[in-house]
Protein backbone atom coordinates (compact mmCIF):
# COMPACT_ATOMS: atom_id res chain seq x y z
CA UNK A 1 0.00 0.00 0.00
CA UNK A 2 1.63 3.54 -1.10
CA UNK A 3 1.48 6.33 0.95
CA UNK A 4 1.23 8.57 -1.64
CA UNK A 5 -1.34 10.82 -2.56
CA UNK A 6 -4.21 10.05 -5.01
CA UNK A 7 -3.96 12.66 -8.08
CA UNK A 8 -7.72 13.19 -9.47
CA UNK A 9 -7.66 13.74 -13.41
CA UNK A 10 -10.72 15.16 -15.51
CA UNK A 11 -12.31 12.24 -17.33
CA UNK A 12 -12.06 12.53 -21.19
CA UNK A 13 -15.70 13.21 -21.10
CA UNK A 14 -16.09 16.69 -19.22
CA UNK A 15 -12.85 17.94 -20.74
CA UNK A 16 -14.84 17.48 -23.89
CA UNK A 17 -17.85 19.00 -22.71
CA UNK A 18 -15.83 22.19 -21.57
CA UNK A 19 -14.26 22.15 -24.73
CA UNK A 20 -17.66 22.24 -27.39
CA UNK A 21 -19.29 24.73 -24.38
CA UNK A 22 -16.36 27.02 -25.13
CA UNK A 23 -16.58 26.80 -28.92
CA UNK A 24 -20.30 27.18 -28.67
CA UNK A 25 -19.84 30.12 -26.88
CA UNK A 26 -17.46 31.44 -29.20
CA UNK A 27 -19.78 30.47 -32.65
CA UNK A 28 -22.76 32.29 -30.51
CA UNK A 29 -20.33 35.73 -30.26
CA UNK A 30 -19.09 35.94 -33.62
CA UNK A 31 -22.26 35.39 -34.82
CA UNK A 32 -24.33 38.17 -33.05
CA UNK A 33 -21.20 40.52 -33.66
CA UNK A 34 -21.79 39.35 -37.56
CA UNK A 35 -24.89 41.07 -37.56
CA UNK A 36 -24.55 44.82 -38.37
CA UNK A 37 -26.77 47.96 -36.96
CA UNK A 38 -28.69 49.50 -39.69
CA UNK A 39 -29.81 53.23 -39.20
CA UNK A 40 -32.78 55.04 -40.96
CA UNK A 41 -33.65 59.18 -41.32
CA UNK A 42 -37.01 60.16 -43.07
CA UNK A 43 -36.93 62.57 -45.58
CA UNK A 44 -39.78 65.36 -46.62
CA UNK A 45 -41.87 63.43 -48.95
CA UNK A 46 -43.03 65.49 -51.63
CA UNK A 47 -46.17 64.17 -52.54
CA UNK A 48 -47.67 64.88 -49.26
CA UNK A 49 -45.78 68.41 -49.19
CA UNK A 50 -48.23 71.11 -50.07
CA UNK A 51 -47.98 75.21 -49.51
CA UNK A 52 -49.67 76.62 -46.93
CA UNK A 53 -52.87 78.20 -47.20
CA UNK A 54 -51.56 81.63 -45.11
CA UNK A 55 -48.26 83.17 -45.20
CA UNK A 56 -46.23 85.49 -42.88
CA UNK A 57 -43.44 86.72 -44.31
CA UNK A 58 -42.44 88.87 -41.39
CA UNK A 59 -42.90 85.61 -38.69
CA UNK A 60 -39.62 83.66 -38.16
CA UNK A 61 -40.62 80.18 -36.30
CA UNK A 62 -38.24 78.28 -33.94
CA UNK A 63 -38.83 74.68 -34.10
CA UNK A 64 -37.24 73.32 -30.97
CA UNK A 65 -36.47 69.85 -30.49
CA UNK A 66 -39.56 67.37 -29.51
CA UNK A 67 -39.01 65.05 -26.08
CA UNK A 68 -40.74 61.47 -26.59
CA UNK A 69 -42.53 59.32 -24.04
CA UNK A 70 -40.74 56.85 -21.92
CA UNK A 71 -41.54 53.88 -24.41
CA UNK A 72 -40.05 55.85 -27.25
CA UNK A 73 -37.42 57.89 -26.23
CA UNK A 74 -34.45 55.61 -27.60
CA UNK A 75 -33.47 54.91 -31.18
CA UNK A 76 -34.82 51.50 -31.84
CA UNK A 77 -37.58 50.92 -34.54
CA UNK A 78 -40.79 50.76 -32.56
CA UNK A 79 -43.44 48.17 -34.24
CA UNK A 80 -46.68 46.87 -32.89
CA UNK A 81 -48.34 43.64 -33.14
CA UNK A 82 -52.28 43.61 -31.44
CA UNK A 83 -53.00 46.08 -29.44
CA UNK A 84 -51.23 45.72 -26.14
CA UNK A 85 -47.77 43.96 -28.07
CA UNK A 86 -45.04 46.43 -27.96
CA UNK A 87 -41.56 45.42 -29.45
CA UNK A 88 -38.28 46.77 -30.97
CA UNK A 89 -36.35 46.02 -33.78
CA UNK A 90 -32.79 45.26 -31.90
CA UNK A 91 -30.69 46.09 -35.06
CA UNK A 92 -32.84 48.43 -37.02
CA UNK A 93 -32.56 52.13 -35.54
CA UNK A 94 -33.70 55.66 -36.16
CA UNK A 95 -30.30 58.11 -37.23
CA UNK A 96 -30.93 59.94 -33.67
CA UNK A 97 -33.21 60.19 -30.67
CA UNK A 98 -37.28 60.54 -32.29
CA UNK A 99 -37.67 63.65 -30.38
CA UNK A 100 -34.88 65.83 -32.53
CA UNK A 101 -35.36 63.13 -35.86
CA UNK A 102 -39.36 64.30 -36.06
CA UNK A 103 -38.33 68.37 -35.26
CA UNK A 104 -35.82 68.26 -37.73
CA UNK A 105 -38.06 66.98 -40.44
CA UNK A 106 -40.76 69.49 -39.51
CA UNK A 107 -38.23 72.46 -39.95
CA UNK A 108 -37.39 71.32 -43.16
CA UNK A 109 -40.87 70.68 -44.18
CA UNK A 110 -42.43 74.32 -42.67
CA UNK A 111 -39.23 75.74 -44.62
CA UNK A 112 -40.66 73.96 -48.16
CA UNK A 113 -44.25 75.66 -47.30
CA UNK A 114 -43.13 79.21 -47.63
CA UNK A 115 -44.90 79.93 -44.76
CA UNK A 116 -42.68 81.63 -42.73
CA UNK A 117 -39.77 84.20 -43.50
CA UNK A 118 -37.70 81.58 -41.67
CA UNK A 119 -37.61 78.63 -39.93
CA UNK A 120 -34.80 78.00 -37.46
CA UNK A 121 -33.99 76.01 -34.43
CA UNK A 122 -33.91 76.15 -30.97
CA UNK A 123 -34.04 79.24 -28.82
CA UNK A 124 -33.22 82.02 -31.44
CA UNK A 125 -33.71 86.06 -30.38
CA UNK A 126 -35.10 86.33 -33.98
CA UNK A 127 -38.04 83.95 -33.75
CA UNK A 128 -41.37 85.40 -32.85
CA UNK A 129 -43.09 82.27 -32.30
CA UNK A 130 -41.73 78.39 -30.96
CA UNK A 131 -42.95 75.39 -31.82
CA UNK A 132 -42.08 73.09 -29.62
CA UNK A 133 -43.63 69.28 -28.40
CA UNK A 134 -43.91 65.62 -27.46
CA UNK A 135 -43.57 62.59 -29.75
CA UNK A 136 -46.30 60.34 -28.64
CA UNK A 137 -45.89 57.36 -30.89
CA UNK A 138 -43.94 57.16 -33.94
CA UNK A 139 -44.07 53.19 -34.76
CA UNK A 140 -44.76 50.36 -37.23
CA UNK A 141 -48.56 48.64 -36.63
CA UNK A 142 -49.70 45.40 -37.84
CA UNK A 143 -52.55 45.67 -38.90
CA UNK A 144 -52.47 42.03 -40.02
CA UNK A 145 -50.45 39.81 -42.29
CA UNK A 146 -50.79 41.56 -45.20
CA UNK A 147 -51.47 45.11 -43.80
CA UNK A 148 -48.91 47.76 -42.34
CA UNK A 149 -48.97 50.98 -41.54
CA UNK A 150 -46.63 53.77 -40.24
CA UNK A 151 -48.15 55.70 -37.38
CA UNK A 152 -46.85 58.99 -35.85
CA UNK A 153 -48.72 61.16 -33.04
CA UNK A 154 -47.65 64.71 -32.25
CA UNK A 155 -48.50 66.78 -29.09
CA UNK A 156 -47.71 70.30 -30.85
CA UNK A 157 -47.81 73.81 -28.65
CA UNK A 158 -47.14 77.07 -30.41
CA UNK A 159 -46.23 79.88 -28.04
CA UNK A 160 -45.19 83.62 -28.51
CA UNK A 161 -41.29 83.82 -28.40
CA UNK A 162 -41.54 87.52 -26.78
CA UNK A 163 -44.48 87.08 -24.18
CA UNK A 164 -44.72 83.32 -23.93
CA UNK A 165 -48.06 83.12 -24.09
CA UNK A 166 -49.61 80.01 -25.34
CA UNK A 167 -51.40 80.50 -28.76
CA UNK A 168 -52.29 76.71 -29.88
CA UNK A 169 -51.71 73.61 -28.86
CA UNK A 170 -52.99 70.10 -30.93
CA UNK A 171 -52.22 66.45 -30.27
CA UNK A 172 -52.08 65.62 -34.40
CA UNK A 173 -52.16 61.95 -35.69
CA UNK A 174 -51.16 60.72 -39.33
CA UNK A 175 -51.46 56.93 -40.31
CA UNK A 176 -49.71 55.58 -43.70
CA UNK A 177 -49.81 52.54 -45.61
CA UNK A 178 -46.54 51.15 -45.67
CA UNK A 179 -45.79 49.51 -49.42
CA UNK A 180 -43.61 46.37 -47.70
CA UNK A 181 -42.88 45.51 -44.52
CA UNK A 182 -39.48 46.33 -43.90
CA UNK A 183 -37.37 49.61 -41.57
CA UNK A 184 -37.56 50.75 -45.12
CA UNK A 185 -41.09 50.56 -45.79
CA UNK A 186 -41.52 52.38 -42.74
CA UNK A 187 -39.05 55.01 -42.67
CA UNK A 188 -41.19 56.05 -46.19
CA UNK A 189 -44.56 56.07 -44.42
CA UNK A 190 -43.66 57.82 -41.57
CA UNK A 191 -41.66 60.38 -44.10
CA UNK A 192 -44.94 60.68 -45.98
CA UNK A 193 -46.82 61.29 -42.05
CA UNK A 194 -44.64 63.76 -40.76
CA UNK A 195 -44.92 65.40 -44.20
CA UNK A 196 -48.31 65.47 -44.15
CA UNK A 197 -48.72 66.70 -40.97
CA UNK A 198 -46.14 69.62 -41.71
CA UNK A 199 -48.01 70.74 -44.50
CA UNK A 200 -51.33 71.05 -42.60
CA UNK A 201 -50.34 73.22 -39.73
CA UNK A 202 -48.23 75.31 -41.54
CA UNK A 203 -51.26 77.71 -42.26
CA UNK A 204 -52.12 77.58 -39.00
CA UNK A 205 -48.85 77.97 -37.47
CA UNK A 206 -48.17 81.37 -39.94
CA UNK A 207 -51.59 82.78 -39.01
CA UNK A 208 -51.61 82.14 -35.12
CA UNK A 209 -47.99 84.17 -34.59
CA UNK A 210 -48.27 86.72 -37.12
CA UNK A 211 -51.99 87.84 -35.05
CA UNK A 212 -50.11 87.50 -31.98
CA UNK A 213 -46.72 89.75 -33.96
CA UNK A 214 -49.20 92.42 -34.70
CA UNK A 215 -51.02 92.07 -30.78
CA UNK A 216 -47.75 93.19 -29.28
CA UNK A 217 -47.50 96.82 -28.65
CA UNK A 218 -45.54 98.41 -31.70
CA UNK A 219 -46.38 95.31 -33.75
CA UNK A 220 -48.81 95.93 -35.80
CA UNK A 221 -47.70 99.21 -38.25
CA UNK A 222 -51.40 100.26 -39.08
CA UNK A 223 -51.56 100.57 -35.40
CA UNK A 224 -48.87 102.74 -34.78
CA UNK A 225 -49.44 106.67 -33.89
CA UNK A 226 -49.21 109.36 -36.16
CA UNK A 227 -47.89 112.48 -35.96
CA UNK A 228 -50.83 115.37 -36.02
CA UNK A 229 -50.84 116.40 -39.27
CA UNK A 230 -49.95 120.50 -39.37
CA UNK A 231 -53.38 121.97 -39.62
CA UNK A 232 -51.37 125.17 -40.35
CA UNK A 233 -52.61 128.64 -39.18
CA UNK A 234 -53.10 132.00 -41.35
Amino acid sequence: MSDSPTTTRPSAVLLAGVFLAGALLTTMASGCGSTPIRHYQPEVYADQLTQADRTAENVVLAVQDFSAGAAYDEQRIVYRKGRYRFDYYHYHRWAAPPGMLVADLLRQVYSATDAFQAVVGGYSSSADAVLSGQVIALEEVDVDEKKWLGRVVLDLHLRDARTGELLWNEIVKQEHTMTRQSPTGLTAALSAAITKIGSETAGTLARLAEESKKSRPGGNPDLQLKEPEDSGSD
